[in-house]
């Protein structure tokens, strides 16, 4: 169970790494919360790709002890993508109030 639960925490970095890689490469757009921005580096979808595959086996592996529990492990894995855009449209805002 201690293996599933920090695959899905790496997983879950991944996620957010990746999301910080499209905020980076897209300084100037807002983001839209449920599609992808207009440029999608090939790094940023790697660490995407890695973060699902993580969390899915980790939740996979903690799901023999913790049950259907561990949908809601993958479901927390995935919440650091909307915070990362809410926080980049959110500065992208105030810049432009400032401005």
């Amino acid at each position: 169970m201690l293996v599933g639960i920090l695959l899905v925490l790496c997983g879950s970095a991944l996620f957010t790494w990746s999301a910080v890689e499209m905020s980076h490469a897209n300084p100037t757009v807002a983001f839209p919360l449920w599609k992808d921005p207009p440029r999608r580096p090939w790094k940023a979808l790697g660490l995407r790709a890695g973060g699902a595959a993580l969390a899915v086996l980790g939740a996979g592996l903690a799901g023999d002890t913790i049950g259907y529990w561990s949908v809601l492990l993958i479901v927390a894995a995935f919440g650091g993508i909307p915070l990362i855009y809410v926080i980049h449209n959110r500065r992208l805002t105030t810049t432009a109030r400032a401005s």
